[in-house]
């Protein structure tokens, strides 16, 4: 029997939800069989798998992940703010994303940015480094670099 990745996806992410994961765990758990994922044909048009899982979830559960704090959080610009007093300010903030950056954990260094630019727009340094660029994927970035 052939199976589609959809369904494979599917059948997943409702054994992991049935044994209490989250949707953001399923995600990072869930990787193609090495066969499936070099065949050009099981490559979705649009996203990724970790995508294709948080939609499945949603699907299933709804936007709710169970976490009480997730019910009234404070909008971006507010909640913004908060995390970059508490981190000591923009430009505190700013080299600690350049810190996770240089590591290599790109996606914690995007989430300080965005907490950075949310909470000032106009702090030309925060907003530089979240600037897509061309050469964003594969090059290394510093700060308002092509």
């Amino acid at each position: 029997m052939v199976v589609g990745t959809h369904n494979l996806h599917n059948v997943l992410t409702l054994r992991m939800f049935n044994r209490g994961m989250t949707g953001d765990e399923i995600a990072e758990a869930i990787q193609l069989p090495p066969a499936l994922e070099h065949a050009w044909h099981a490559h979705g048009s649009y996203g990724s798998v970790s995508h294709n899982v948080e939609a499945i979830y949603q699907r299933y559960l709804g936007w709710f992940d169970g976490n009480p704090a997730h019910l009234w959080e404070h909008p971006p610009v507010e909640l913004a703010r908060r995390y970059v007093e508490l981190l000591g300010g923009i430009s505190a903030v700013v080299a600690l994303a350049d810190r996770y950056l240089n590591e290599g954990d790109l996606r914690f260094a995007a989430t300080l940015l965005n907490h950075a630019v949310f909470a000032d727009p106009g702090d030309s340094a925060a907003v530089c480094w979240l600037r897509p660029t061309p050469a964003s994927a594969t090059a290394p970035r510093t700060p308002c670099s092509g």
